[in-house]
């Protein structure tokens, strides 16, 4: 009779499964070098350039507070020559965290995760977007997985939608936190802000010892949902390609983060300047009587910040580069709005927007 596997043999197992599925589910082309933590290095991430290594970083704390970065070390792929110096990482992973603390009801942790989850498939198209990965985190949290395997070979940077913020450096990080915050309602746990350096997260079956200390029953880190996408990537014969498929954000998504961008300009000019010296940059940036990035912005609907784009942005360009007459920047402005109420209802009122409009355009003259 063959004796039954010991304690210690099944956590072995759990793990080596669970780091199966994660590394399976990452998109990136390079599985390693990548970067790890465990309780053992008290939270100081460790690079591995294979799966045995990163498995005896774990083994050696007893799989305690394992985890592992969604994307590799590209530093020290640019520092061994493997990457160029000029090379800009892709977006190809988001995750957030939804963190028990905050909420006071297990039902209001479990409706955040309902409404993530719907957010995601509304946002994000394909295999993620229908089925994103669900992991819970040990402590009653989770840690919601979208692999982006339909991002393409073109960096956030070089895309020629994002060419106004093209040298902003931090760019593809501002995007992994702006969908964070954007999918999860702003529900996300606020201490955590991803980015490609350190977007760590549970490995399933290790310990949460954080759960141990306070009693909790069963502190393992699980797989909840997400196996309908790995399934299907990873058939032995794989299906006909079906662009269905293919997981990226929806052109609504990128529009959005492209107004939030422009709404985070602004609002640094505003902390350094009054309106009149904003209406000033504007003009001094004058090519042809057009900026391409606020045309881009009038022909795109946005759900948030609608006023202030009106007063510190739209209208001093209508009035001050473009020339327009007053009638004319009111309907443009108007139109502009309306396409907005389709992306989400004018709050309070059309009537208080038109009020809005009005009095932005005599302050812009």
């Amino acid at each position: 009779m063959m004796s039954s596997p010991s304690s210690s043999e099944r956590i072995d197992e759990e793990v080596n499964e669970g780091f199966r599925f994660v590394m399976e589910m990452l998109t990136e082309d390079c599985a390693f070098p990548r970067t790890v933590s465990t309780g053992a290095t008290r939270g100081a991430q460790y690079t591995v350039n294979s799966r045995d290594e990163a498995m005896t970083y774990f083994k050696a704390s007893l799989y305690q507070d394992c985890y592992l970065n969604a994307y590799a070390n590209y530093e020290a792929m640019i520092k061994s020559g493997r990457l160029s110096p000029r090379y800009k990482p892709l977006p190809t992973h988001f995750m957030i965290d939804l963190d028990k603390e905050p909420f006071g009801l297990e039902t209001e942790l479990e409706e955040a995760l309902a409404n993530t989850l719907t957010n995601i498939r509304e946002n994000i198209t394909g295999l993620a977007g229908q089925h994103p990965i669900v992991i819970a985190s040990g402590s009653g949290g989770y840690h919601i997985h979208i692999p982006i395997d339909g991002w393409g070979r073109r960096s956030l940077e070089d895309m020629p939608e994002f060419e106004a913020f093209s040298k902003d450096q931090d760019l593809t990080n501002k995007l992994l936190r702006y969908a964070e915050r954007r999918l999860s309602n702003g529900k996300a746990d606020h201490c955590h802000s991803p980015s490609i350096k350190s977007m760590m997260f549970r490995i399933p079956g290790t310990i949460n010892t954080k759960a141990k200390a306070l009693g909790r029953e069963n502190p393992i880190v699980r797989i909840v949902e997400g196996h309908e996408q790995l399934i299907k990537r990873l058939m032995p014969v794989p299906p006909p390609f079906d662009e269905q498929d293919v997981s990226k954000p929806t052109t609504k998504f990128l529009n959005d983060f492209y107004a939030y961008l422009v709404q985070q300009q602004i609002n640094n000019e505003i902390a350094k300047s009054d309106k009149r010296l904003v209406a000033s940059r504007i003009r001094d940036t004058i090519g042809n009587n057009s900026i391409w990035w606020i045309e881009k912005l009038l022909q795109t609907g946005v759900d948030d910040g609608r006023k202030d784009l009106l007063f510190w942005v739209l209208a001093p360009y209508l009035i001050t580069v473009r020339r327009l007459d007053y009638d004319k920047a009111y309907s443009v402005l108007e139109g502009w709005l309306e396409g907005c109420d389709d992306v989400r209802q004018l709050e309070p009122d059309w009537t208080s927007f038109r009020y809005r409009i009005r009095y932005c355009l005599e302050a812009a003259e």
